[in-house]
């Protein structure tokens, strides 16, 4: 179809101004309206040209197209945009959008239908826990009660009382694997006892450095203390929790000759406490998994009689994290890499968590 030329011309490839007359192919300019002119664009092209909606019917279309891939995007299909009549650009365009919104509704409902198969094998994976930590746990406290009374018997020469000392050692082992996966369960179904009171940090903080302390002195490393006397409303058993496996992590994982530091300052509204060892160190990749559940990124320590230094399970770190969480607060490790050591920092807030 020619395009309009000035003073009514018509001008397209070909020359087709040449062959109307009284056309000469000017520049081009708008003509104005004439009886007979659409008669001559249907004579020229052989159809006639198709109406253009008015820009406000394209407005309230795009207005509605809007609140559609609004509702889409929040994962709502239950109104899709009709299959247009027409066959103008914009019909075809909603065609097309038509088609991919069926497509992206399908992948939606197979990830809704995958996300509900994990929930349910989390769920099992969490039953399956509590049932196995509760019916380990029980025949354990006769066990340990009997394992009590024989150590207290006379009688027992070298070799029976170094067994008895491995069987006493490896049932405390299962016990506290008991209470890890039952602390597990607990933070997964947000059962967890929490009862913060206001406590003198600096005094929990000497508390469990005299637990570790003859344990680091038998390894050689120096237990120090570096606490501000400082009121916070926590759970002191929850966070006493805390503090212990990390100090028993750095006292684990600190060669003889190196240092263990557990400091404890203020900030504005929060308390910082943070455990920092000479030891080993951590590369990227370790400390980025050291909060999973099931994770070790180191081989197992020393081990001895206590629960520290044996191995551990894996999950001591995932339940200081949630016990953190817990009260509102977060947890986090940095090392400079390998020989370099570590430092596990915990940032609490000095009031009770907002749940």
């Amino acid at each position: 179809m020619g395009l309009t030329r000035p003073r009514g011309g018509l001008d397209g490839p070909g020359g087709t101004a040449g062959r109307i007359p009284g056309l000469d192919g000017g520049s081009v300019r708008r003509p104005a309206w004439r009886p007979g002119l659409q008669d001559d664009v249907t004579e020229l092209a052989g159809e006639p040209p198709a109406a253009l909606p008015s820009p406000e019917d394209v407005v309230a279309r795009l207005d509605g197209l809007l609140d559609v891939i609004r509702r889409i995007s929040a994962g709502d299909f239950t109104e899709k945009p009709p299959l247009p009549d027409g066959d103008d650009a914009f019909s075809r365009f909603l065609v097309g959008f038509r088609f991919l919104v069926d497509d992206l509704e399908r992948a939606h409902e197979a990830r809704r239908q995958e996300m509900d198969r994990l929930r349910e094998v989390d769920g099992l994976k969490t039953r399956f826990i509590n049932m196995a930590a509760h019916e380990l746990g029980t025949p354990l406290t006769p066990i340990r009660m009997q394992l009590h009374v024989l150590g207290q018997c006379g009688g027992l020469d070298e070799r029976q009382r170094r067994s008895l000392s491995i069987v006493v050692r490896n049932v405390d082992r299962l016990a506290y694997l008991v209470e890890d996966l039952l602390s597990v369960a607990r933070l997964e179904h947000r059962s967890m006892r929490h009862e913060p009171v206001p406590v003198r940090i600096s005094a929990l903080v000497a508390e469990q450095i005299d637990t570790f302390q003859d344990i680091a002195d038998d390894q050689g490393v120096a237990l120090v203390a570096d606490a501000k006397d400082i009121v916070c409303v926590v759970d002191p058993h929850r966070l006493g929790q805390v503090l212990q496996n990390l100090i028993a992590n750095a006292v684990r994982f600190t060669p003889t000759g190196g240092q263990v530091t557990v400091s404890c300052r203020p900030e504005a509204h929060a308390l910082l406490v943070a455990v920092r060892d000479t030891g080993v160190g951590l590369t990227a990749d370790q400390v980025a998994r050291l909060f999973r559940p099931f994770s070790q990124v180191h081989d197992r320590g020393p081990i001895t009689g206590d629960r520290v230094l044996c191995e551990g399970s894996g999950l001591g770190l995932y339940i200081c994290k949630g016990i953190v969480e817990m009260h509102g607060g977060r947890i986090w490790c940095e090392s400079e890499g390998p020989g370099r050591g570590a430092t596990f920092t915990l940032r609490l807030p000095r009031g009770p968590a907002s749940t």
